[in-house]
């Protein structure tokens, strides 16, 4: 996402519904690449700017951000080795 760009509707599933929904990312841009601005600073700004941005920061702030996102990505494949790791013994045995 950037200056100009609105994905709301898109990440409120207005416009396509996922079943497990979208978390919005904004990513570091080519400047702060070649700046070399770490992961770290790159979280900060994202947070700054979801919360400062006129649209995204009406939004419910679980649908926003990196750490949302890994949050909402570690609970899916705790959820899958959980429902997986009975059958994945059962062949080891």
């Amino acid at each position: 996402m950037d200056k100009g760009t609105s994905a709301k509707r898109m990440i409120e599933g207005k416009d396509v519904q996922l079943r497990m929904g979208f978390v919005g990312i904004k990513n570091r841009s080519q400047q702060d690449i070649i700046d070399r601005i770490t992961v770290k600073e790159a979280q900060e700004k994202e947070e700054l700017y979801f919360n400062t941005h006129p649209i995204y920061s009406t939004m419910p702030q679980n649908l926003l951000g990196i750490s949302n996102l890994t949050n909402k990505l570690t609970k899916i494949l705790f959820t899958h080795i959980k429902h997986s790791l009975p059958e994945i013994m059962k062949e080891i045995k």
